[in-house]
C-alpha cells in the first residue's frame, strides 16, 4: 500500500502546486492596486493621445511660436508697454511670462523626446488590447489555471496537466514574444519623466495660463494685425486644454504608478512558467503511473 499512497501523492503535488500559483494569480490583483493602476494607466493614454500623436506635438510647437511671435510684437508696441509700467500688477504678471515661457517650452520638448516611449506604453501588452483588458485575461487564464490544478488535485488526469501547460506557456511565452519587457521599460521612463506630478505643479501651470492671458487681455490691439491676435488666442485656448488635462491626469498618473509596469510583466512571466513546469511535470507523472499499471500483473 504504501508504494500507491506515495505514487498518488506524486502525481497531486504539481497540481497542488498549480492551484497556489492560480490562487496567488487570481488575488494579488483583486486585492493590490494592479487593477486601479491598469484603469488609470488606461485612462491616462487615452487622454494623452491626442497631445502625443505628430499633429499634436506640432499643434504645440507652432503654438508656442505664435504666443512668442504674438508677444514680441505686444513688447515692441510703445502705447502698451506705457501701460504696462503704469500698472504694476500687470507689471509683475508681465515680468513672469519669460518663466512661463520656459516651462512651457520643457515640457513641450519632454513630450518631444518622449513619443517613442508613450507608443509603447500604449502598445502594452500587445496591439489592440489595453491594460485593463490584458488585466482581465490574466485573470482568465489565472482562474482557468486554478481550475485545472483544483481539478487535477481531485483526481490527476493528462488533460488537467494539459491545460496547466498550455496556460503556463501562453502566459510566460506571450509577454516576451510581444516585447513586453521593453514596452513596460519605456512606460516607466515616460511616467517617471514626469514625476513629480503634484497638485502644486498643475496649479502651477493653471497660475502661468492665467498669467498669459491677463498679459493678453490687457493688450488693446493698435499694433498687432487682427489675424495674429485671433490666431494666438486660439493657440491659448489649445494650451488651455493641455493644463486641464494635467489636472485631470494628475491623480491617474499617481495611481498607475502604483504598480511598476515590469513588475506586472516578470510576474506574468515567472508565473506562467510555474504553471507550464507542473503541467509537464504532471504530464511526466501520469505517464509513468500509467506505464506502471499497464505493467502490472493482472
Amino acid at each position: 500500500m504504501a508504494p500507491l499512497v506515495i505514487s498518488n501523492a506524486a502525481r497531486r503535488l504539481p497540481f497542488a502546486v498549480a492551484c497556489l500559483v492560480g490562487l496567488f494569480l487570481v488575488i494579488a490583483p483583486l486585492t493590490s492596486a494592479q487593477l486601479e493602476a491598469a484603469r488609470s494607466g488606461d485612462e491616462l493614454l487615452d487622454g494623452a493621445s491626442p497631445f502625443l500623436t505628430d499633429d499634436g506635438l506640432h499643434q504645440m510647437r507652432s503654438d508656442l511660436d505664435q504666443i512668442d511671435e504674438t508677444f514680441a510684437q505686444m513688447a515692441a508696441d510703445p502705447t502698451f508697454t506705457a501701460t504696462v509700467r503704469r500698472d504694476a500688477g500687470l507689471a509683475e504678471v508681465a515680468g513672469r511670462l519669460p518663466e512661463i515661457r520656459g516651462t512651457a517650452d520643457k515640457v513641450i520638448t519632454n513630450l518631444e523626446d518622449r513619443q517613442g516611449e508613450f507608443e509603447s506604453a500604449a502598445d502594452l501588452p500587445a496591439p489592440g488590447i489595453d491594460l485593463t483588458q490584458g488585466m482581465f485575461g490574466g485573470l482568465a487564464v489565472a482562474g482557468l489555471a486554478l481550475l485545472a490544478g483544483a481539478a487535477g488535485l481531485v483526481r490527476p488526469t493528462r488533460v488537467a496537466a494539459g491545460v496547466l501547460l498550455v496556460a503556463g506557456l501562453g502566459m510566460s511565452i506571450a509577454p516576451v514574444a510581444l516585447d513586453d519587457l521593453d514596452k513596460a521599460h519605456d512606460t516607466e521612463a515616460l511616467l517617471d519623466s514626469l514625476r513629480p506630478f503634484s497638485i502644486e505643479k498643475v496649479r502651477g501651470r493653471e497660475e502661468g495660463l492665467a498669467a498669459v492671458r491677463h498679459v493678453f487681455e490687457a493688450y488693446d490691439g493698435t499694433t498687432v494685425p487682427s489675424e495674429d491676435l485671433a490666431a494666438t488666442e486660439a493657440a491659448i485656448d489649445r494650451f488651455g486644454d493641455l493644463v486641464d488635462f494635467s489636472r485631470y491626469a494628475q491623480p491617474r498618473l499617481v495611481e498607475a504608478t502604483a504598480v511598476p509596469a515590469t513588475t506586472t510583466v516578470w510576474t506574468a512571466i515567472v508565473a506562467g512558467g510555474s504553471l507550464a513546469l507542473t503541467g509537464a511535470v504532471g504530464l511526466l507523472v501520469s505517464r509513468r503511473t500509467s506505464r506502471a499499471r499497464g505493467s502490472s500483473p493482472a
